[in-house]
């Protein structure tokens, strides 16, 4: 492994459009695509939507252009019809906006770097617009369009199959290919019979020291700073609070409720409490703070917001454990909230989608795996032993400790990228 990537500066004085389809505060590895491209010393114009500044890293070499309008589905309660309809009107006035946006992005461009999902429109957009001007297109593969929206209108719907048929498009036609595991760059190996690399999530850094004990004035500090309701007045002096964080987008693939759940019949063992904060954006948020907020009892506390990188950062070291609820529409990906979870040094428990959510915590010393609401409950009721002893259902480690994010972008993406950027033109 390379232990200095930062220092070779081979992309001086090339520019790379990254698209962002997604809100841009809400592309963690998009902004670490980001890092990295500076740091090898090349110009980058982002593309996303949401607000400019929200971007979480700013750098005299990094260009911000915001689209305005959301680019992920909304969670509304109406007929599929209707639901349809709202997304056909959001789509045509995206795609209006994005077409002369990326235009002017690609302007003098050598490369382009899109995520996925979504495909459209940005990306099959800017796939297209690359062709035609001879700028090599990057495609990295986080999740598949086609599974997401079968979590709204289900698989056999004309939708989702129309999804599926433009990502077999957008595979045939890009330059390069990057999925984030190696179960998903099999499946599209499969579907579009071309190369797909494989360059997984990892931590920008090496993790941090197991957490230690957090006082109960951090941990209320936290919750007030969400708007939530502070540990006082109730907190008898010996309570043990325990932190516990989990990092949602709201979206159909995340099984908020399954917390819900196992939170409305949990009893802590004697002389512990629990705090619990939700963070991120989305549709799903203000239905589950209706719900949870009927939970309040003495011995816990939940509070949900959204929380700055550095504060973010912060919220992550205080925890004494992390909650990843992903349940995966394609059984493919990879939650990246579970990398952040391994740099902060945190015990993680995880939703057990199937072999890939398995393989890819394999490596992590104290991980608890569930399946329902009464497994995530278990898991909980133990707090106080997660800090130093492992949960009921550990993985055994099988690998040794995995590369950081620089690291693994120095061994697959650098070289892959260098390679096709001097095919522009031909």
């Amino acid at each position: 492994m390379s232990s200095a990537p930062w220092a070779k500066r081979d992309f001086e004085g090339k520019t790379v459009v990254l698209l962002v389809p997604g809100p841009l505060e809400q592309s963690p590895r998009m902004v670490a695509q980001c890092q990295m491209f500076v740091a090898a010393g090349a110009e980058v114009r982002v593309v996303g939507h949401g607000d400019a500044i929200a971007f979480p890293f700013a750098h005299p070499k990094v260009a911000v252009t915001a689209i305005g309008g959301a680019g992920r589905a909304r969670t509304v309660r109406s007929s599929r019809s209707g639901r349809l309809i709202g997304a056909a009107g959001r789509f045509c006035a995206t795609a209006w906006r994005l077409g002369g946006v990326l235009r002017r992005a690609m302007n003098g461009a050598d490369m382009v770097l899109a995520a996925v999902p979504p495909v459209v429109p940005a990306v099959a957009m800017a796939v297209a617009m690359a062709r035609r001007r001879g700028i090599p297109v990057a495609i990295d593969w986080h999740n598949l369009s086609a599974s997401m929206a079968a979590l709204s209108v289900g698989r056999r719907h004309l939708v989702v199959r129309g999804l599926s048929a433009v990502e077999s498009w957008i595979g045939r036609r890009a330059t390069l290919q990057f999925a984030v595991t190696a179960a998903m760059a099999d499946h599209l190996h499969a579907r579009f019979d071309r190369e797909i690399l494989v360059l997984p999530d990892r931590p920008a850094h090496q993790p941090t020291d197991p957490p230690r004990e957090v006082s109960a004035v951090a941990i209320d500090d936290l919750i007030r700073q969400l708007g939530g309701e502070g540990l006082d007045p109730e907190r008898p002096p010996d309570r043990r609070w325990h932190l516990a964080v989990s990092p949602t987008s709201w979206g159909l693939d995340e099984d908020m409720e399954m917390l819900i759940d196992a939170l409305a019949e949990l009893e802590m063992q004697d002389g512990n409490g629990l705090a619990v904060i939700i963070t991120g954006k989305g549709p799903g948020r203000a239905a589950f703070e209706r719900r949870v907020s009927m939970l309040r009892r003495p011995g816990l506390r939940v509070a949900t917001g959204w929380l700055a990188e550095d504060d973010y950062e912060r919220m992550l070291h205080l925890a004494s454990v992390g909650i990843c609820l992903h349940t995966s529409s394609s059984k493919l990906d990879f939650p990246m909230k579970i990398v952040d979870m391994e740099a902060a040094g945190m015990p993680v428990l995880a939703f057990d989608y199937g072999p890939v959510l398995r393989q890819g915590v394999a490596h992590l010393a104290r991980v608890g795996l569930f399946s329902d609401s009464a497994g995530l409950r278990r898991h909980l009721r133990a707090l106080p032993t997660l800090p130093g002893e492992p949960p009921p259902k550990i993985l055994s480690p099988e690998s040794p400790r995995a590369e950081t994010w620089p690291d693994v972008w120095d061994r697959v993406a650098r070289p892959a990228l260098l390679q096709h950027l001097a095919q522009k033109g031909n």
